[in-house]
């Protein structure tokens, strides 16, 4: 038994046989700007379509070029603490006010900083470089502070420190130095790799092994200083975790009491 639906479609079948046979009809062209419709009309009645065979598809929208504010290129944008794979932003203003209390935080207000490092954002991903040539920035003022700023959660000041202090580790043609000032680093090393934030002590983690690559043996009488929170670290099998065992296995190479230090303070050690 056809179901209604079906019946209804037969009946309209025989009823559009029936009128094309016994009315005259013609085709009108639709207006311009309306779309492809074709509507059958009937002669004796011009205004009173029969049947529409499709709908007036409306016009395409236009798409609306955003264009970037005025000095968006100046400052850090909001989303590059994420793009960049170093954490979280608490605050787009930050280092600003009352934001960012290190000393750190004081030279970027004071504008020093900014003489040093600088967010190139000119390309299709925004990185850290020298505002100034390499051997310009004065190490031994621009290493304790970048040191002192790894404890910064904040934007822009966590991104310029983190970078900076690996650049400076790796491409300041005076790092033969570092060695020399150890005292100024060891404290906020410590701070760092004691915070409570995963991404503070995450970063701290990773610094510890250019530092010991550049330091050797220099690096073995402040490791009592540094194994405590690190020690804190190695228990579980997360990231924080495999970055501590990682950061113990490069100081192991500082000295030669230095892994004698470690299995006293990390027995579980190997």
């Amino acid at each position: 038994m056809a179901s209604e639906h079906q019946i209804r479609e037969q009946l309209w079948a025989r009823t559009k046989v029936w009128r094309e046979k016994t009315t005259p009809a013609k085709r009108v062209s639709p207006t311009a700007g309306c779309g492809t419709q074709n509507v059958v009309y009937n002669t004796t009645s011009p205004n009173m379509p029969l049947r529409t065979t499709e709908r007036p598809t409306p016009p395409s929208k236009r798409s609306v070029k955003s264009t970037p504010s005025p000095g968006f290129r100046d400052k850090p944008s909001g989303s590059l603490v994420k793009r960049l794979g170093l954490g979280r932003i608490d605050d787009k203003g930050a280092g600003l006010g009352k934001k960012g209390k290190t000393a750190f935080a004081v030279a970027y207000r004071s504008g020093e900083v900014t003489r040093w490092l600088k967010v190139d954002q000119n390309g299709s991903y925004p990185v850290v470089v020298f505002a100034t040539d390499a051997s310009d920035v004065p190490l031994a003022r621009a290493l304790p502070l970048c040191f002192e700023g790894l404890s910064e959660r904040c934007h822009p000041l966590a991104i310029l420190a983190r970078r900076g202090t690996l650049m400076l580790l790796s491409e300041h043609p005076e790092r033969s130095e570092i060695p020399s000032l150890l005292k100024q680093l060891v404290g906020p090393l410590r701070a760092a790799l004691a915070d409570k934030d995963a991404d503070v002590c995450g970063f701290a983690l990773t610094v510890v092994e250019p530092l010991a690559e550049l330091c050797g043996e220099s690096l073995e009488p402040f490791l009592d200083r540094f194994l405590p929170p690190i020690a804190r670290r190695c228990g579980g099998h997360g990231k924080i975790a495999q970055a501590a065992l990682d950061a113990l296995r490069c100081l192991d190479g500082c000295g030669p009491g230095a892994g004698a230090k470690i299995r006293r303070k990390v027995p579980a050690y190997r």
